[in-house]
C-alpha cells in the first residue's frame, strides 16, 4: 500500500506531466505522439490506481480541436489542387487526434468543432447546388471529411449520396 502523502505527490506530478505533454501536443503533434509520453503517463496512473486531474487537460485538448477545425475551415475555402492534398492531410491529423484522445479516455467538448463542421458542410452543399444549376464549377470534396463529420457526431448517410453525384 502506497502511503497517502506519496500517492498525492505522485498524482500531482503525473497530472502536471500530462498537462505539459498535452500542451506540447499542440506545438509538435507528430513528435509528441511519437514520444508516447501521454500514453505512458495514463498507463502508469492506471497501473498504480492514481487519479489524474483531467479538467484542465480536457480544456487544452478541446481548444486544440477547435483551433485545428478553424484551420481546416480556412483551408477548405481554397480551391487550388495543391490545397486538396493539404485538406486531406489536415483532416487525417484531426482524425488521429480524435482517435488518440478517445484512446486516452478524454471526453472532449466538441460543440465548437461541430459548429465549424456544420458551416463547412453547408458551404459544400451550397457550392454543389450552384454547380448543378451551372452557376459554378463543382468544388472538390475530400472524402475523409465525411469520416471526420461522422466522428464529430453527424449522420452523413444522405450527404454521402450527394457527394457521389
Amino acid at each position: 500500500e502506497i502511503p497517502f502523502e506519496i500517492r498525492v505527490a505522485a498524482e500531482v506530478t503525473l497530472s502536471d506531466r500530462l498537462l505539459q505533454e498535452a500542451k506540447a501536443l499542440e506545438r509538435d503533434f507528430k513528435g509528441t505522439i511519437e514520444r508516447g509520453e501521454i500514453a505512458k503517463i495514463i498507463d502508469e496512473a492506471k497501473q498504480y490506481g492514481y487519479h489524474l486531474r483531467r479538467e484542465e487537460i480536457v480544456l487544452v485538448l478541446s481548444q486544440m480541436l477547435k483551433k485545428r477545425m478553424e484551420g481546416l475551415q480556412d483551408i477548405m475555402a481554397r480551391t487550388s489542387p495543391e490545397e486538396d492534398k493539404a485538406k486531406a492531410v489536415r483532416i487525417e491529423e484531426i482524425l488521429k487526434f480524435l482517435e488518440l484522445t478517445e484512446k486516452w479516455g478524454f471526453e472532449l467538448s466538441k460543440e465548437e468543432a461541430q459548429d465549424l463542421m456544420d458551416e463547412m458542410l453547408k458551404e459544400y452543399v451550397w457550392s454543389l447546388e450552384k454547380s448543378w444549376w451551372g452557376e459554378s464549377a463543382k468544388k472538390p470534396f475530400p472524402l475523409n471529411l465525411i469520416v471526420l463529420a461522422e466522428k464529430l457526431g453527424f449522420n452523413m448517410d444522405r450527404f454521402s449520396k450527394m457527394v457521389s453525384f
